[in-house]
C-alpha cells in the first residue's frame, strides 16, 4: 500500500501544481497587460512632456524677442529724449543768443540816440 499511497500522493502533487502553473500563467498573461498599458502611458506622458518642452522653448523664443524689441525701444526712446534736449538747449542758447545780441543792438540804438542828440 505504500506504493498506490505513495502514487497518490505525488499525482495530488501534480494536479496542485498544474492548478498553480494555471494560476500562474494567467497572472503573468494580466501582469504582461498591464505592463503594456503602462508602457503606453509612459510613451503618451513622454510625447506630453516633449510637446511641452517645445512650447516652453517657443514661448522662450518669444519672451527673448520681444525683450530684445524692449530694449531696442527704449534705447531709441532714450537717444530721441536726449536729441530732444539738445535741441532744447540749443534752442535756448539760440534764443539767449539773439536777446543778446537784440539787447546790443538796442544799446547801441540808445547810445548812438543818445550820442548823435548830444552831438
Amino acid at each position: 500500500m505504500t506504493l498506490a499511497s505513495e502514487i497518490t500522493k505525488l499525482e495530488t502533487e501534480l494536479q496542485s501544481s498544474r492548478v498553480e502553473a494555471e494560476a500562474l500563467g494567467k497572472r503573468n498573461a494580466i501582469l504582461e497587460f498591464e505592463n503594456d498599458s503602462l508602457k503606453q502611458q509612459l510613451a503618451k506622458a513622454n510625447a506630453d512632456r516633449d510637446a511641452l518642452i517645445r512650447r516652453s522653448e517657443a514661448i522662450k523664443s518669444l519672451l527673448d524677442q520681444c525683450g530684445a524689441t524692449l530694449v531696442h525701444g527704449l534705447k531709441q526712446y532714450a537717444a530721441s529724449e536726449r536729441e530732444v534736449v539738445h535741441h532744447e538747449e540749443l534752442s535756448g542758447e539760440i534764443e539767449s543768443g539773439m536777446a543778446a545780441i537784440v539787447a546790443r543792438r538796442n544799446g547801441e540804438a540808445i547810445h548812438t540816440d543818445g550820442a548823435q542828440t548830444e552831438h
